[in-house]
């Protein structure tokens, strides 16, 4: 990051709908060049790379974009990425902590967004083929609820599903720990 770049900030009443969640297409997440700012945000951002290379950074440090590479953000991150070529795929999960993290029980047993967890290889998660259908399957259905379900049974809905990605990246991170 060059002397010129500013930090820019983002809040989470802009999230979305105004909800304390939002999942976002690729074609739209691609039109956005807030991505190529250093940014922090004031909520978790779950980025998956599905299609494409690149680079990323998450307080400073660098990482190679693979196909099918899951970056876990915390709120607490400053990141941003180096433009990449058009044949990046790219998906985004944001919400803010309470949406997520509820009670203490919550915060033993979901994946725990440690804001220094990058520097262990804990945010960049590299899902094998069972487990990159089980997500898919996963954010299809959070695309669905987003868009088509109203009021609580939304935030239900998609607080259940969030809740299954992140246990089963949690199982991902996991797994490459015993490998």
């Amino acid at each position: 990051m060059s002397a010129t770049n500013e930090i820019s900030f983002h809040e989470s009443q802009n999230l979305g709908k105004g909800l304390p969640f939002a999942i976002v297409e690729p074609s739209v997440l691609m039109s956005n060049n807030d991505l190529f700012e250093p940014s922090l945000r004031d909520f978790h951002v779950i980025f998956w790379f599905k299609k494409g290379t690149g680079k990323y950074y998450i307080d400073f440090q660098e990482y190679e974009i693979e196909p099918n590479t899951i970056m876990l953000v915390s709120k607490d991150n400053l990141h941003y990425f180096e433009h990449f070529n058009d044949k990046v795929e790219l998906q985004s999960i944001a919400f803010q902590p309470n949406f997520v993290y509820r009670n203490n029980t919550d915060l033993r047993h979901l994946f725990n967004f440690d804001s220094g967890g990058h520097l262990e290889g804990k945010q960049t998660l590299k899902p094998n083929e069972a487990d990159t259908k089980f997500l898919e399957n996963l954010s299809d259905q959070m695309f669905e609820v987003y868009r088509e379900w109203n009021d609580k049974q939304r935030e239900e809905g998609f607080y259940h599903l969030l809740c299954l990605f992140l246990i089963r990246c949690e199982r991902i991170q996991k797994a490459a720990t015993i490998a």
